[in-house]
C-alpha cells in the first residue's frame, strides 16, 4: 500500500506559511526537516479543525521568504501532495551514466523522488516503487528542447518485491511555446510530450521546460502501474 507523502492535496496548502525562513541544503538539511515536520503538524491541526473553515493559499510572498529549492509533488491516484527538498545531488559523470544534474528530492517522511534534469528515474517509500530508470527520449528532449526518439528501460518493484523491466519505444513532440503559472508566478516555456508504446498501453509524459534555460517548470510523470502518474511544479527559485 503507498504511503501518503502528508495529507490529502486540499490541506497541504494550509499553513505554508510555516516554510517561511526555512533553508533548502543537500548537506545540512536539519532546518529543514524541522520546519517540513512544522508544516505536517500544523496541517494534521488543520484538517482537525472546521471542515467549513476556507485554508489560506499558497502565495509567492510566502515562497519569496524561503532559501533554497522547494517542488511540490502531486501521486494522482491517491490525491496525495508533499513540498520537498534537495537531500542528495550530484553533476555530470558522479550522477551516473546519463549525467547531467541528479538530484534526489526527499519529504519528511523519507519518501524521496529522484530526477535527472527534470526527468524522473527512481522513487522510494511509495510500495511499487520505481527502481530505475532511463531518462531516453524525454531527457534527450528535455535538454535540446525539441523533438526526440528512441527506446528506454524502466525497472518497477512488483508488491511482492519482485523487479519488473518495462522496455518502451518512445517519441517526444514538440507541442509548443506555453506559458504557465504556479503560483502567481508566470513562465515562457515549451510543452514537450513523450508518448511510450509497450505491450498493453501507452503512457504520455509532458514537461513544460523554460524557454531559455534547462529548468523543467512543470511536468506530469508516469511513476509505473502501482503508483501511476506523478505531477511535479517547480516552487522555487
Amino acid at each position: 500500500m503507498m504511503r501518503p507523502f502528508f495529507r490529502p492535496a486540499a490541506a497541504a496548502l494550509a499553513l505554508a506559511a510555516a516554510l517561511a525562513g526555512c533553508s533548502n541544503r543537500g548537506d545540512d538539511s536539519g532546518a529543514t526537516l524541522k520546519t517540513l515536520a512544522a508544516l505536517q503538524a500544523a496541517i494534521g491541526r488543520s484538517v482537525g479543525g472546521d471542515a467549513g473553515t476556507a485554508q489560506p493559499p499558497l502565495t509567492r510572498a510566502v515562497l519569496n521568504t524561503i532559501d533554497g529549492e522547494f517542488i511540490q509533488a502531486r501521486v494522482e491516484k491517491t490525491g496525495s501532495e508533499a513540498f520537498m527538498y534537495i537531500s542528495a545531488e550530484r553533476q555530470g559523470a558522479a550522477g551516473g551514466d546519463e549525467g547531467g544534474r541528479l538530484l534526489v528530492w526527499r519529504t519528511e517522511n523519507d519518501v524521496s523522488l529522484t530526477l535527472r534534469d527534470g526527468v524522473l528515474v527512481a522513487t522510494r517509500g511509495l510500495g511499487g516503487d520505481l527502481v530505475s530508470a532511463q531518462g531516453g527520449p524525454a531527457l534527450a528532449a528535455v535538454r535540446r528542447h525539441g523533438a526526440a526518439q528512441g527506446s528506454k528501460r524502466q525497472v518497477y518493484s512488483a508488491l511482492d518485491n519482485r523487479p519488473v523491466e518495462m522496455n518502451f519505444a518512445c517519441a517526444v513532440d514538440d507541442m509548443g511555446a506555453e506559458t504557465i503559472v504556479i503560483v502567481e508566478r508566470r513562465h515562457a516555456t515549451r510543452h514537450l510530450r513523450e508518448t511510450c508504446e509497450l505491450k498493453g498501453g501507452t503512457v504520455v509524459n509532458d514537461f513544460w521546460v523554460d524557454a531559455r534555460g534547462a529548468t523543467v517548470w512543470q511536468s506530469r510523470q508516469w511513476a509505473g502501474p502501482n503508483i501511476g502518474y506523478i505531477s511535479f511544479r517547480q516552487l522555487t527559485p
